[in-house]
């Protein structure tokens, strides 16, 4: 998120300059002007930088009469690496401001990849990029790369027991601005990103994993299935202890504020069986088994036993709280899959007729 105040004099200059040195930095790049690249800015694909500053495109196709434009910016001012791959032997344009390319790089070949500019950018601005197959070329594929200063970005801190967190009234300011959080989730399984924006304001999102890699929305589409006022909404199937980042961007570069939910698997919900962890009783030779005194953590931390029976008949399962004011669910599993009965405390013990079907010595749980 971005505020802007007024500055003294001498900051205001100090940033003119340093803008200017950045774009300096550019002299050293091939300088020449071929005249069917155009002037910026012009319409073009935009493009997200990760957390890590970084896009990656592949699978592009030119024509020998096109020419692809892409635009994109930083929130942060460090060095930036602009490299193509691929068989393609292209032209490439990068203009750090309005007007003419500041600088033309060719290496004149095919398959002479990569080529690669290396600058340094200020903070905010625009940049644009364009790309065309060179003269009597042979057409081929490429890719772009695209290497800048990482972003920040704010945490999402999660709650260990209802698995959730939020940011609320959140914003982004009008033009170059957008927001990056990180969120750790505290469960496996698929949880629920929500971005609501206010009424008359747009956004959309990006879900980026640890390793940058987009698995909502992509470096040159976002989601945006809304509109001014609509939520976005995303549910993704995440790992327990990994980092995820929600890139977080106002449409059409207007100002807004917004809130950030994010939701994982609810903690009350029973799981399917089988399970990843439980603790395995033994039957007696009256087929009795206890677990003696045990304490509950919590929501979402459920006590999961096995046992195996030998034996068709009735299985009884009693469950008897202390001193504790919580009203534990029991559920019994016969085999894998949802749980086969259900009951709560303060009702007769739960009993489960074994049918002949069973197989004897198949687990409970």
């Amino acid at each position: 998120m971005r505020r802007f105040v007024m500055r003294p004099g001498s900051l205001l200059r100090k940033r003119i300059s340093k803008r200017r040195t950045a774009i300096s930095q550019l002299d050293h790049l091939e300088d020449r002007t071929l005249l069917s690249f155009p002037e910026a800015p012009f319409p073009a694909v935009e493009l997200y930088p990760n957390q890590f500053g970084n896009v990656s495109l592949d699978g592009l196709t030119l024509n020998a009469s096109e020419t692809d434009r892409f635009r994109f910016l930083y929130n942060s001012d460090g060095p930036l690496i602009l490299q193509t791959t691929g068989s393609l032997d292209p032209v490439m344009a990068f203009y750090p401001v309005d007007g003419v390319p500041r600088a033309i790089r060719d290496l004149g070949g095919a398959g002479q990849n990569p080529l690669i500019f290396r600058t340094a950018i200020p903070v905010g601005e625009i940049l644009h990029v364009a790309i065309q197959p060179d003269f009597g070329s042979p057409l081929g594929a490429y890719g772009l790369e695209i290497d800048g200063p990482a972003n920040t970005f704010q945490t999402v801190a999660i709650s260990s027991v209802n698995h959730d967190g939020q940011r609320l009234n959140e914003t982004i300011g009008a033009g170059t601005d957008y927001d990056f959080y990180r969120f750790t989730p505290t469960t496996g399984g698929t949880w629920r990103i929500e971005v609501s924006p206010d009424a008359g304001f747009d956004v959309s999102i990006h879900v980026f994993d640890e390793n940058g890699v987009p698995i909502a929305g992509d470096f040159d589409a976002p989601l945006n299935a809304g509109g001014r006022g609509v939520s976005e909404v995303v549910n993704i199937p995440v790992s327990y202890g990994e980092s995820y980042f929600v890139r977080v961007d106002g449409v059409e570069e207007v100002a807004g504020d917004y809130d950030v939910l994010i939701a994982g698997p609810d903690p009350n919900a029973l799981l399917d069986a089988p399970f990843p962890f439980f603790q395995t009783l033994y039957t007696n030779q009256k087929g009795f088994a206890s677990t003696g005194l045990q304490s509950m953590t919590g929501p979402g931390y459920p006590d999961v036993y096995e046992v195996f029976l030998d034996n068709m008949g009735t299985v009884t399962v009693k469950s008897s709280l202390i001193g504790n004011p919580m009203e534990p669910l029991i559920a019994f599993y016969q085999g894998d899959g949802p749980a086969d009965q259900l009951s709560e405390t303060g009702v007769p013990p739960l009993e489960q007729v074994l049918s002949r079907g069973d197989v004897p010595g198949h687990q409970r749980h």
